[in-house]
């Protein structure tokens, strides 16, 4: 077998290993990203698990969902670490832990797609 031809099949398979990787990276929604969102909290310091996801904070946009899952599972582990497994924040400090525990991932498509409050859902009644 000539050299050339093993260089050649060599980069040819790289070249598909590239191609294949690139399209794993770019996400695995038909919108081409992951979010990771946060609830609200409640007067009372509970997340608002309830509310539309157009109400929820934004903490990241991430490529694919493992990625968003890895950054949800690491803030949560840290989380875990610094005020345990609460529901409920008392305190400033306690905010993003509880927000950041209810959190999840979510494609950009069913974000841009989830359903907007109405324009009198915030007037009091």
């Amino acid at each position: 077998m000539n050299i050339c031809n093993v260089i050649a099949r060599n980069v040819v398979a790289l070249g598909l290993l590239l191609l294949a990787g690139c399209a794993s990276a770019s996400g695995e929604s038909a919108s081409g990203g992951w979010l990771l969102i946060v609830p609200p909290l409640t007067a009372d310091g509970h997340p608002a698990t309830d509310l539309p996801l157009s109400k929820w904070g934004k903490v990241g946009a991430f490529a694919s969902q493992v990625d968003c899952t890895t950054k949800l599972q690491n803030q949560q582990f840290y989380a875990l670490q610094q005020v345990a497994q609460i529901t409920q924040a008392f305190n400033y400090y306690q905010q993003y832990p509880v927000q950041v525990l209810a959190g999840r991932c979510v494609s950009t498509g069913d974000f841009a797609s989830a359903p907007q409050p109405s324009a009198t859902a915030d007037v009091p009644q």
